[in-house]
């Protein structure tokens, strides 16, 4: 959806219902960028970021992954996560399918059909 459609209203609203733990992809990139802003990986997002472009997959799941798996280390019992503003384009999620992540569904971007009814 475009932007302030309610994406990430939406994610907060099922995280909660759904008892998830909610990862905002933007919001942590964001913050990790305020904590190094002259590292080469910043200076290579802030780059996509200012062209309005998107981070290249590699960069950007290989900065997921690592995020994931701290969360997982520092939330013992965390079974479940909500990946908000992951795909935001079709490579993002073609690159979906190398996560070393199990039971994992990707929302292809923009496709209503993509949407599922939860239990």
């Amino acid at each position: 959806g475009a932007p302030g459609a309610g994406k990430g209203t939406l994610s907060i609203y099922l995280a909660q219902t759904y008892n998830l733990y909610h990862y905002s992809v933007g919001d942590a990139l964001r913050a990790w960028m305020r904590q190094n802003p002259t590292t080469e990986l910043a200076l290579e997002i802030q780059s996509k970021l200012s062209n309005q472009g998107f981070v290249p997959s590699e960069t950007l799941n290989t900065f997921i992954h690592g995020e994931i798996f701290k969360i997982v280390k520092n939330n013992p019992g965390t079974a479940d996560i909500l990946v908000d503003g992951f795909p935001r384009c079709i490579d993002q999620l073609e690159s979906f399918g190398r996560w070393p992540f199990q039971d994992t569904l990707p929302l292809a971007p923009g496709d209503h059909n993509g949407l599922i009814k939860l239990p």
